[in-house]
């Protein structure tokens, strides 16, 4: 359960993980890295009417690693985010995939978040359900072939540990995951 921000229209992590494959053939992404800054910089802008990503300096942004408009179509990521991602960092990549979560899933709805006693299950919950689309689409479970621990992921889909770790787990819950000796 989490308190503060709006409530959004239920999603499992079963359908995140469908949704997140449907995205990824959208795009034709074959291989086990997900190209999120090629994705969210030169083709949306091409395929998304009125799609604006945008790179703004750490004063415009503050505090904020990233901001989403899903009802403006805009995408905002702070500069050291931004270049990090460019980079090949996985917390900074998967801060993008992030917010293109939030476009995706989130079209109609007032992000902001404000502070509320009302406590949301995570399925309803649109930060959790950002969290698990970038996870998802950034550590495909159509790539696990070989990997034998959470930090196999980390090289093969240019993630995070932690990152690595979460998506590991929730693949491991799930069954997608071989048992050692299988």
């Amino acid at each position: 359960m989490s308190k503060g921000g709006a409530e959004v229209t239920p999603l499992s992590r079963k359908q995140i993980r469908a949704f997140s494959d449907k995205v990824r053939d959208y795009f034709g992404v074959k291989s086990a890295k997900f190209p999120i800054i090629e994705v969210v910089e030169i083709v949306l802008p091409q395929v998304y009417k009125g799609f604006l990503f945008e790179v703004l300096s750490t004063e415009e942004m503050g505090e904020n690693h990233g901001l989403t408009m899903p009802e403006y179509n805009v995408i905002q990521i702070r500069e050291d985010i931004y270049l990090r991602a460019r980079a090949g960092e996985g917390r900074d990549r998967m801060t993008i995939a992030h917010e293109f979560g939030h476009l995706l899933l989130h079209k109609g709805v007032a992000l902001a978040r404000s502070p509320s006693a009302i406590a949301l299950p995570a399925y309803k919950d649109p930060e959790w359900q950002a969290k698990a689309f970038a996870g998802e689409l950034l550590i495909s479970h159509r790539h696990l072939e070989g990997c034998q621990e959470a930090f196999d992921l980390v090289s093969r889909f240019d993630v995070s540990y932690d990152a690595a770790e979460i998506q590991w787990h929730a693949f491991k819950k799930e069954g997608l995951i071989a048992k050692p000796g299988k």
